[in-house]
């Protein structure tokens, strides 16, 4: 039972889980307790506190006229204050980034696009050849032709996803390890980790966005809905492990601490992602890496951590 300095009779603290005046202060680098009925996935981000009871302020506080007397908390400093354009810091960090570490991410990104078409160049050769071979039996086999044709479609676009899936993967666990100051290494971009997670994921939000295609008129735009408040799915999966389920509800936690920011930050990575694409393609190998760097950016000061370059 924790007592009174004195050690005589029992303490009760605070609602707010702060200890009444009197008592000794948390130790150095204890943070603070979460607001009441907090029931978030992540914690608070800087600059936020509990409120404080009437008449009870709380350790470490700037309140007008109070001051702790002989308590000073070592080393604590005001964290720094937001920025107040978290699209444009994010979208810059990822451009000075990828000045820094671009060179490795446009190799991996070229490899894995030779790759992806070797590999979907054969899968369609094999369901081509046998729907050929099938459908040279005559007007009967006509319909069966058919069949095979669509359901070799339907193998290779399973299969296109499943690799764009994979990749992407690698692409954003490498961008977190880079703002936490890693330089990466070229064997990195082809390290499959947590991939049974990632192809769930994969599959959780295109039969989610396939079904919100069906409906009329409005469906397209509910599948956009949904990919934006998925922006961080992966991210959230890679960075802490989760399931694919929490890495969802992670995802659109963090899209609604700074929602209209965030919604900024999606219209204009799109329009970068439509840029590269207007230039035959090839500028996607810029495009997206810059992309996946600003979105690791932005994912890191959503969830309170300040990103770091690459030396």
């Amino acid at each position: 039972m924790t007592t009174t300095p004195s050690g005589d009779e029992p303490r009760q603290d605070r609602p707010d889980g702060f200890p009444p005046p009197g008592f000794p202060p948390p130790p150095p680098g204890f943070p603070p307790p979460p607001p009441p009925g907090y029931q978030g996935f992540f914690p608070p981000p800087p600059g936020d506190q509990p409120p404080s009871s009437p008449g009870f302020p709380l350790f470490g506080s700037q309140q007008p006229g109070y001051q702790q007397p002989g308590y000073q908390q070592p080393g604590y400093q005001q964290p720094p204050p937001a920025p107040s354009s978290l699209f444009g810091v994010a979208l810059s960090d990822g451009w000075r980034t990828f000045g820094r570490v671009g060179g490795v991410f446009v190799g991996a990104a070229v490899v894995w696009a030779l790759i992806g078409v070797a590999v979907l160049a054969i899968v369609g050769a094999i369901f081509g050849g046998l729907a050929n071979v099938v459908g040279s039996n005559g007007g009967a086999a006509r319909s069966v032709f058919g069949l095979g044709f669509s359901v070799g479609a339907f193998f290779v676009g399973i299969i296109a996803v499943l690799i764009a899936t994979l990749v992407q993967a690698q692409f954003v666990r490498v961008a977190l390890l880079v703002t936490r100051g890693h330089r990466p290494v070229f064997a990195e971009f082809f390290r499959f980790e947590h991939a049974g997670p990632v192809v769930v994921l994969a599959l959780i939000v295109g039969v989610a966005e396939g079904v919100l295609r069906v409906i009329p008129v409005v469906g397209f735009l509910l599948a956009l809905v949904v990919q934006f408040f998925l922006l961080f799915a992966y991210y959230v999966l890679l960075d802490r492990h989760t399931q694919p389920v929490d890495a969802i509800r992670g995802s659109v936690e963090l899209t609604q601490r700074s929602l209209g920011q965030t919604v900024v930050f999606y219209l204009l990575a799109a329009l970068h992602l439509f840029v590269g694409a207007l230039l035959c393609g090839i500028g996607l190998v810029i495009a997206l890496p810059v992309v996946v760097l600003s979105t690791a950016n932005l994912y890191r000061r959503l969830t309170g951590e300040q990103p770091r370059l690459p030396a």
